[in-house]
């Protein structure tokens, strides 16, 4: 018997040669931009939420500040008004340490002595002595204070001592006579806190009255009097100086003393 034919392959079937080949797709621009946007703003999110976290931020309570300044404006207002009050409680001049004060008796009357014209007296002892001192009028005393207290004290007590000497018109060169004169008349003048000014330092102001009036003038401090004694010219002469010295010192003046008048 004659063999079969063998069978014709299968011919697989091929694109035309003059097909055009496949393009990929375009790119969503758009698509990926909002996507991008999206991560973006998610991460602005979670940082904004991590920094609230830790650093929230406060309003400032301007009230509560205006207060407190107030306050603070009050304090020191108080401590404003309260250093005048220390400061009148401290003398006018202290120098060392404050310490017990030496306190000279008897210088009442005599406190224009110690003071001096224009306080030049008790300001000179003061820088000397480096002292404060304080004269007590009403109880007739003077207290001083300070590095060389008592080497003041005692030049205070001689001051007193070479007052009373004077008052008494002993050892004061030409000095007016004693009274001999059947018409002289006596006048005795209140000189309460004025006798060293009339005395004068070193009894200037005292000889130098006698000397231009012709009067024998006595100071008592123990009494605060003035006695004036001599013919009635010289008395009269006399009294109208040691009153104008008196109304000075009452009206608060330093004067120029009777030897300067």
């Amino acid at each position: 018997a004659p063999e079969p034919a063998p069978a014709a392959p299968e011919e697989t079937p091929s694109a035309p040669e003059d097909a055009p080949e496949a393009k990929p797709a375009a790119p969503d621009v758009a698509a990926i931009m909002a996507k991008a946007q999206a991560i973006a703003d998610k991460a602005v999110a979670e940082h904004a939420a991590r920094t609230k976290d830790t650093e929230e931020p406060r309003e400032r309570d301007f009230s509560r500040e205006d207060a407190e300044k107030r306050a603070r404006s009050r304090s020191r207002s108080r401590e404003r008004e309260r250093e005048p009050e220390q400061t009148e409680m401290l003398p006018p001049r202290a120098f060392g340490a404050p310490g017990a004060p030496v306190v000279v008796e008897g210088t009442g009357g005599h406190e224009g002595r110690i003071i001096g014209r224009g306080g030049a007296n008790i300001k000179d002892m003061q820088a000397r002595y480096q002292v404060n001192i304080q004269i007590k009028r009403p109880e007739g005393v003077t207290e001083v204070t300070g590095v060389g207290a008592e080497a003041c004290a005692n030049e205070i007590r001689k001051i007193i001592e070479d007052a009373k000497a004077l008052a008494g018109g002993g050892g004061a060169p030409n000095a007016a006579a004693p009274v001999t004169d059947p018409n002289a008349v006596t006048e005795t003048i209140m000189c309460d806190g004025v006798e060293g000014r009339i005395i004068g330092k070193g009894g200037q102001n005292i000889r130098a009255l006698m000397e231009r009036t012709g009067a024998r003038v006595k100071v008592y401090s123990d009494r605060h009097i003035c006695e004036i004694s001599g013919a009635p010219h010289a008395v009269a002469a006399a009294a109208e100086l040691v009153n104008a010295q008196v109304a000075d010192f009452r009206a608060g003046g330093q004067g120029a003393g009777i030897a300067g008048g």
